[in-house]
């Protein structure tokens, strides 16, 4: 929804952000398969099934990376580009303990209000909102902050 709403104020109609959408979503179905390896060029260019295991996986290198929807290009040019380069580890990065839907979309939010309340500064409260998922200030890894 919010992308649909930025392509409107930056001047496309809402039936070409709406066709925009579709055309996107469509493309993105055949991404979703182990059946096709690396593409060679296009996987430097476009959204591959390749890029997109890469998008979905736990594994260390692969956090945060890849979340171009059709033209890979722009996660080059902002530094989040990571091509597949080891076998894909699937999941979540740690056990959340639950199978409640409610739960599995609202828990992070938790976790992060959770962090907020840990920091020492505003500035480590803007990046832990805005910044690297992964990013944590040093001074979570002290034992007298560490939390559960």
């Amino acid at each position: 929804m919010g992308v649909l709403i930025a392509m409107i104020l930056i001047g496309f109609s809402p039936f070409q952000a709406i066709v925009g959408l579709i055309i996107v979503g469509k493309f993105q179905t055949w991404i979703h398969t182990e059946r096709i390896g690396k593409l060679g060029w296009p996987d430097k260019i476009f959204n591959t099934p390749s890029v997109h295991r890469v998008h979905h996986g736990s594994n260390k290198k692969y956090l945060d990376k890849n979340y171009g929807g059709f033209l890979i290009i722009w996660d080059r040019v902002f530094g989040t580009y990571q091509k597949e380069e080891e076998k894909v580890i699937y999941g979540l990065t740690k056990d959340i303990d639950t199978n409640n839907p409610l739960l599995i979309n609202f828990i992070e939010f938790k976790s992060v209000l959770k962090d907020l309340k840990k920091c020492k500064s505003w500035k480590d409260r803007f990046k832990i909102i805005f910044g690297n998922l992964s990013w944590r200030p040093d001074y979570f890894n002290e034992k007298s902050n560490n939390v559960g």
